[in-house]
């Protein structure tokens, strides 16, 4: 009976070790896949902020004031470049929204980055353009992962205050 004391006793230290070894190794994992939807979350936003930088210059050229942008004021100037440019910031941020919602880019680095004050404002400034959009082709669903988006960052802005 010894031997087998004895073998049952290393038995449940190697077992041990094993496990404290395998805790290790999945927080060691868990920190690199971190830091690499972090990467993945500023390069993503950087590359799409190229993409659609031009048309948010655009559209303030022609909207200098800051104020919401209605349907109407993009009907009356009758321009395709003024559409297209609302179209593809939207696009833009709905591709990166998808992104955030199915977590492979991370809200918390974003909301740390310029993007998420920039995000919040233009999709004030855009909400009835959207809704008109969403009428337009007839999709309500249309941008609802950037809306899920803005919602969240100002939930997290919220809580985040004093009070």
């Amino acid at each position: 009976m010894g031997i087998l004391n004895y073998v049952e006793k290393i038995s449940i230290i190697a077992a041990n070790l094993f496990v404290c070894a395998g805790v290790f190794f999945a927080g060691w994992q868990w920190r690199l896949m971190k830091k690499g939807k972090t990467q993945a979350t500023i390069e993503f936003y950087n590359s799409i902020r190229k993409e659609f930088i031009n048309s948010l210059r655009r559209l303030e050229e022609e909207f200098p004031e800051g104020h919401d942008i209605n349907p109407d004021d993009i009907k009356v100037l009758n321009n395709l470049d003024i559409k297209y440019a609302v179209t593809e910031y939207l696009s833009c941020m709905e591709r990166f929204a998808v992104g955030i919602q199915t977590k492979i880019y991370d809200i918390e680095v974003f909301k740390e980055m310029v993007g998420a004050t920039l995000t919040k404002r233009w999709y004030k400034r855009l909400e009835k353009v959207i809704d008109s959009l969403r009428d337009e082709y007839e999709s309500p669903k249309a941008y609802k992962n950037l809306e899920n988006l803005v919602c969240k960052l100002e939930d997290k802005e919220k809580v985040a205050l004093p009070k």
